[in-house]
C-alpha cells in the first residue's frame, strides 16, 4: 500500500507543480484560494493567517499578490473598517476548479495504466471507500468532500475500470 501511495502521490505532485508555476502561483497562494473556497465566505486576513500558519504581514503579502492576479477580493468589514475581509473572486474560482479538474484528469490518467481486471478491482474498493466521509480533510473544499468534486473522482475511477 505504501508503494502505491508513494508512486500515486509522485505522479500527482508532478502535475500539482505544473499548476502552480503555470498560474505563476506559490504553495502559500494556492493554499490560501484552497481555504478561502472551503470556507466560502470572507475571512479576515487575520484569519487567513492563523489557518496558513503565517505571520499578518506575510499573509497580507500572499494577499496582495492574490487580489494583483484577480484572484481574490479585499474589501473592508461592514462593522470594523480596521478589519479587511478576503473571498474567492472569479479568477479564483476558476483555478481552484481547473487544479481539481486536472488532479482527476492525472488520476484517471494513472489508473488507465492498469490492467482492466485491476481497474475494475480498484474500483470495487474504492466506491464505498468515496461513498462514506473516510475521506474527508479539512484542507479539501466542500465540493470536494462532499460533492461534485467527490462525484467527479468516483465517475472518473469508474470509467477508468471499465
Amino acid at each position: 500500500m505504501h508503494e502505491f501511495l508513494t508512486r500515486l502521490s509522485c505522479a500527482l505532485d508532478a502535475d500539482a507543480m505544473d499548476d502552480l508555476i503555470e498560474t505563476d502561483l506559490g504553495f502559500t497562494h494556492y493554499k490560501a484560494l484552497l481555504i478561502l473556497s472551503r470556507h466560502g465566505n470572507a475571512l479576515s486576513v487575520n484569519e487567513l493567517a492563523d489557518e496558513l500558519h503565517l505571520s499578518l504581514a506575510a499573509a497580507g503579502r500572499a494577499v496582495d499578490k492574490l487580489v494583483g492576479l484577480s484572484m481574490v477580493s479585499r474589501r473592508e468589514d461592514e462593522h470594523d473598517r480596521r478589519i479587511k475581509r478576503v473571498s474567492l473572486a472569479e479568477g479564483g474560482e476558476k483555478a481552484v476548479a481547473l487544479s481539481i479538474r486536472r488532479r482527476e484528469n492525472s488520476v484517471r490518467d494513472v489508473i488507465a495504466k492498469l490492467p482492466s481486471d485491476l481497474r475494475a478491482d480498484l474500483n470495487s474498493a474504492l466506491l464505498p471507500i468515496l461513498a462514506g466521509d473516510y475521506l474527508s480533510t479539512p484542507m479539501c473544499p466542500d465540493d470536494v468532500r462532499t460533492g461534485s468534486a467527490t462525484q467527479g473522482l468516483a465517475a472518473a475511477i469508474s470509467a477508468a475500470a471499465r
